[in-house]
């Protein structure tokens, strides 16, 4: 069973913001899942005359479709070959990235921006976000990722930080993103019962707490439960888990 879930935070409950943090998941040729995480930058824009408010949750449901779907179309593809290794899923990844990358220009190339300052506070404003993502076969699974957040499998979570500096894929369209790949761990498989990727408003604990399998709606509301707790989800959190037979 796969699913996925998001919860909107405490502090943007309060600040009347939206949930800048989203999910997906799915199931191509019956045993290939993958599951995904994105969350919107959510600082400001600073400039000489104003500090613009961000909406990059934009980013995170825009490129979060788009990599939902094309992974979904390549991994339709590979469910046909009899076996498939963690190094093509990598070179599957990296020619993800690309894609990625060429849509987010398209993106910009569409809309009429009157300077390049526009360009600039629509891309810090809107297409900021980090990824956090698996893929899984019957023979390998294998988490990528683009900023923070963590990955469980099993009862191990790691966290994936990166000292309040995450290196948004959105950055390559200003020149400040060097990387030209996702990260990824290969994850054994023979023994792997839970397999998760969440944002940073989560906490270790936390994840280990979801051990029965829950479907889309049972995991909302557990989800929701938990927002109730206090010191959970200040920030928005969203979670794809897969739990393997």
């Amino acid at each position: 069973m796969i699913s996925n879930a998001k919860i909107i935070g405490r502090s943007h409950r309060l600040q009347q913001q939206n949930c800048q943090d989203a999910a997906f998941c799915g199931t191509a040729s019956t045993h290939y899942h993958y599951g995904l995480v994105l969350d919107g930058c959510g600082s400001k824009y600073p400039e000489p005359e104003r500090q613009t408010p961000s909406h990059n949750e934009v980013g995170a449901n825009l490129l979060g479709t788009f990599l939902a779907n094309t992974l979904h179309d390549h991994l339709l593809t590979l469910g046909n070959r009899p076996a498939i290794d963690s190094e093509q899923i990598i070179m599957l990844l990296d020619g993800i990235y690309q894609q990625c990358l060429l849509f987010l220009r398209q993106v910009v190339s569409l809309l009429p921006f009157n300077d390049d300052a526009a360009v600039t506070r629509f891309i810090m404003t809107r297409l900021l976000c980090t990824i956090v993502g698996f893929v899984n076969t019957p023979t390998t699974a294998v988490a990528f990722w683009q900023g923070d957040g963590y990955i469980r499998h099993n009862n191990t979570v790691i966290t994936l930080d990166s000292d309040d500096r995450p290196d948004y894929l959105a950055y390559h369209l200003l020149g400040l993103n060097e990387s030209m790949y996702f990260h990824t761990q290969t994850i054994a498989t023979d023994q792997l019962s839970h397999l998760a990727v969440a944002t940073d408003g989560w906490s270790p604990d936390l994840l280990c707490k979801l051990d029965a399998p829950h479907n889309d709606l049972l995991l909302q509301r557990w989800l929701n439960q938990q927002a109730q707790q206090k010191n959970n989800f200040d920030d928005d959190g969203a979670i794809a888990i897969l739990w393997r037979d």
